[in-house]
């Protein structure tokens, strides 16, 4: 399908100078404008109350790029994209404050000749959104006019249908676009390709084969800045009501009619109206405590500025979710969330049923580990495949190996989320946006925990102790019993073996002076994913990657002239023997490695890939029998 070009509109930026435009707006536009995805014709107009001119705004936007875009600034592309920059100071407090604005806007209708067209993005504050809405309805709203609002839609099932009445007074459903960042992550689009476009994995998407899934969104970070908002909201909230649970609802929809806007989003209804509303009892919730994260000690939840010192509010869940349908019945749904905790991933896992133990009993034979696929939605976006398969050998053995998908591998550019939505927003495409039954029917499977939320359990940062606290920087000892006998997959690399314990010895190594066109002929023969490059005294001097030499054939280089040491990454990052797995996973997964050479005196001992340390985890989480 060709990627559509939107036509000439105005794009305003409410909250144009908060944090939200800062790191993701201002930079997704930059990089449409940059991949020549913008109109010819275009503005965009940013609104807030600094007191700022247009020059102002472009040097703030500038700062943006440079801090938080995927691709670099450039002249050449920045010169094409600060022109269309442009400011208008002021608030919506009072009736008619936006007048100034519109009058500007005007402007623009006329000059690029956009036909009325408008994309109205509201980056603001939650809580002051109807004021927004108040004051957009006072500007005369026209059938071209688009609005996209941030989540939360609301805080409560009431509170959402008061937004949603409200923004219906001024705005048709087809003009609103409510935003989730998650559902323009390619993995999750990706979903419905693997699925609906994979006979294999389709016939066994159902309940005869699998055994439980597991939705996991963890991050390192506590709530900052933010300490006044999270009060407010809450993990339930933040999370579980929409992030999670579009992420359930994409993994656990029937197959659409068709790939239109409306028939996707009708079957992701559809499965939410089967989902049970979340009990008390099969749920846990836990606030974090000081405690050590990546080394560094932080502070718990109640010493965050902003916040109560006896606050109650949760910053972990983990919920047992059941869907009530044909293909579900009986599948249990793991989802949980949480800050502080040891590392970032947000990831879903479906776990296959066991085979008879029976027929791996004795000799060289295990008990096999079940099947397992483990989509990363972040830092990393890609998926994994565990399955078993014989080891060489004269006797009949097996083991688990993994087959591993990467986007970074196979693609050469993989647009941020907020790229995709903005875009799609542009251009009329609701497809990834969420529709106000969608809203309103989360509220619905999360009120239950909101009116009774249960026990608060504390767990401390960066420690493996038992859930009476919850340390900042460890996995939940309560969560972890809540699941049993299960266990989750995300724990089990935290950590369960050292980098010494499961790194590969034998090691392809050259000198700098090794043509690229031989290097390549020993991969391919020794199916060599990377080389280490040395200097003469045997120390570390580089690695080489396949895709380095993809890279040098590419530009036209003569690969017979072509040394490791003009086309190699020099001081790469590297991983020490008692590095443990988890922190080599995040390391590969946010900084995009497929192999970090294991250094011991500035000499190489070993190497380890994405897939060592996949199959690590693999192994660690070895599940027990089926629960009776």
């Amino acid at each position: 399908m060709p990627v559509l070009v939107p036509p000439s509109q105005t794009i305003v930026v409410f909250g144009a100078s908060g944090d939200l435009s800062k790191r993701k707006i201002l930079p997704a536009l930059y990089n449409l404008a940059r991949d020549g995805l913008l109109p010819e014709r275009y503005a965009v107009v940013g609104h807030g109350p600094d007191d700022w001119d247009d020059a102002a705004f472009i040097q703030h936007a500038r700062l943006s790029v440079a801090n938080f875009s995927r691709s670099s600034l450039t002249e050449e592309a920045w010169g094409r994209f600060a022109p269309h920059l442009h400011f208008v100071s002021g608030t919506f407090n009072e009736p008619q404050s936006l007048a100034p604005l519109e009058a500007h806007l005007a402007e623009f209708d006329t000059t690029l000749g956009t036909e009325g067209r408008r994309l109205l993005f509201c980056a603001v504050p939650a809580s002051i959104v109807p004021a927004l809405i108040t004051r957009l309805g006072e500007c005369g709203p026209q059938p071209t006019h688009r609005v996209v609002l941030e989540k939360p839609f609301g805080r409560d099932l009431e509170s959402a249908r008061r937004l949603n009445a409200q923004v219906h007074d001024v705005y048709d459903e087809t003009q609103i676009f409510r935003i989730d960042h998650f559902l323009g992550k390619e993995t999750i689009q990706n979903l419905l390709v693997l699925r609906f476009a994979n006979t294999m994995i389709e016939r066994i998407w159902n309940r005869d084969a699998i055994d439980h899934v597991q939705i996991t969104a963890a991050e390192t970070v506590g709530v900052e800045a933010r300490g006044a908002f999270y009060e407010e909201t809450g993990a339930v909230r933040d999370m579980i009501q929409n992030h999670l649970l579009q992420l359930l609802a994409f993994v656990a929809m029937e197959a659409p009619r068709s790939f239109a806007p409306d028939d996707i989003r009708d079957e992701t209804v559809r499965v939410l109206r089967t989902v049970r509303p979340f009990q008390p009892e099969e749920a846990v919730r836990g606030q974090y405590t000081a405690g050590v994260v990546g080394g560094r000690e932080v502070r718990g939840y109640r010493q965050e500025p902003n916040v109560a010192p006896d606050s109650p509010v949760a910053t972990f869940v983990a919920v047992r979710a059941f869907i009530d349908n044909w293909r579900w019945a009986g599948v249990p749904f793991y989802l949980q969330t949480g800050k502080r905790l040891p590392r970032k991933t947000t990831e879903v896992t479906v776990f296959f049923k066991e085979v008879p133990a029976a027929l791996f009993a004795g000799g060289n034979l295990t008990a096999p580990v079940p099947n397992l696929l483990s989509i990363r939605i972040q830092p990393e976006e890609g998926m994994s495949f565990a399955f078993q398969a014989k080891p060489p050998g004269l006797h009949l053995a097996n083991q688990t190996v993994a087959m591993d998908f990467s986007y970074r591998e196979w693609f050469e550019s993989n647009a941020e989320a907020y790229e995709r939505l903005i875009h799609d927003a542009m251009v009329g495409d609701p497809t990834l946006f969420i529709r106000q039954d969608a809203v309103e029917r989360a509220w619905e499977i999360v009120t239950p925990l909101i009116e009774h939320p249960g026990p608060l359990h504390d767990y401390a940062a960066g420690t493996g102790a038992e859930w009476t606290e919850y340390p900042a920087g460890s996995w939940s000892e309560a969560a972890s019993r809540f699941i049993s006998p299960r266990q989750w997959l995300v724990q089990t690399g935290a950590p369960t073996a050292r980098i010494g314990d499961i790194m590969t010895r034998t090691v392809y190594t050259v000198t700098g002076d090794v043509c690229v066109a031989d290097i390549a002929k020993a991969m391919a023969k020794g199916r060599f994913g990377s080389s280490v490059v040395v200097d003469d005294d045997g120390h570390l001097a580089g690695m080489l990657t396949e895709r380095d030499v993809l890279r040098a054939a590419a530009s036209g280089t003569d690969l017979t002239t072509a040394t490791a040491a003009e086309w190699m990454t020099a001081e790469p990052m590297t991983a020490a023997l008692d590095m443990d797995i988890a922190d080599a996973a995040e390391l590969m997964g946010t900084r995009g490695f497929r192999h970090l050479p294991v250094v011991v005196d500035n000499k190489v001992a070993g190497i380890v890939s994405q897939r060592d340390v996949l199959s690590a985890r693999i192994h660690a989480h070895r599940p027990p029998p089926h629960p009776t």
